[in-house]
């Protein structure tokens, strides 16, 4: 199909974690624009599974750091300094060693900021189809007109979260996959099942889907 995303399927996890991170300051790294005044910024998801991405992409010294707005894509409203908190891998890895400018989801509330313009973000999936924050069954997934809203309690937290609206906005939209738990949902967001949330999420040639073989081949 015409819209299918691009999928690559790589041996494991670290060639996923490297080509994610290749694609995604890729996009960073490019002259803005001519007439774009708006800097560039990036929104990076929770989760295991990026941790080791994020290193990776500090490394790169082509892109302007000290430039970069970095977002994130979702967090878990949880104490400051609890391990559960998404934001201390990406401020600890790739914020702080890079300079680059952190916007770090409020812990309680949803008064979030989203540029107009975000670049590039990467993405997960669940098991049960979840990407963001944005759960099976939520409210949430019907949110329009917002950015950012709250969902959940989901695994123990509540959620703050990019709308499916805000995420569908995004330039360059690249899913990180890996595990062979994730079969089933790598094959439902390929076949556009809008039944999952991930499914909600467009689809096309400005979207990449990097996956190791154990997640393409279950």
């Amino acid at each position: 199909m015409a819209d299918t995303p691009t999928l690559e399927v790589l041996p494991d996890e670290a060639a996923v974690a490297a080509r994610t991170a290749e694609l995604i300051t890729d996009v960073l790294a490019q002259p803005l624009p001519a007439g774009r005044t708006a800097p560039r910024a990036v929104a990076l998801s929770g989760g295991g599974t990026p941790k080791a991405m994020y290193p990776l992409m500090a490394a790169v010294g082509t892109v302007p750091w000290s430039d970069v707005h970095v977002l994130q894509v979702d967090e878990r409203q949880v104490g400051e300094d609890d391990p559960a908190r998404n934001w201390l891998a990406i401020r600890d890895t790739l914020v702080i060693p890079t300079g680059a400018v952190g916007h770090p989801m409020p812990l309680e509330g949803d008064d979030y900021p989203v540029p107009e313009v975000v670049d590039v973000a990467q993405l997960g999936i669940g098991t049960d189809g979840h990407t963001a924050s944005l759960i099976p069954g939520d409210p949430v997934l019907d949110v329009t007109g917002v950015d950012v809203a709250r969902a959940g309690p989901y695994q123990g937290a509540v959620r703050l979260t990019l709308t499916a609206e805000a995420i569908n906005r995004v330039g360059v939209l690249v899913w990180q996959i890996v595990g062979a738990d994730k079969h089933e949902a790598l094959e439902r967001l390929m076949d556009g099942d809008t039944s999952i949330p991930a499914g909600l999420i467009r689809r096309g040639p400005r979207v990449v889907v990097v996956a190791d073989r154990a997640a393409a081949r279950g």
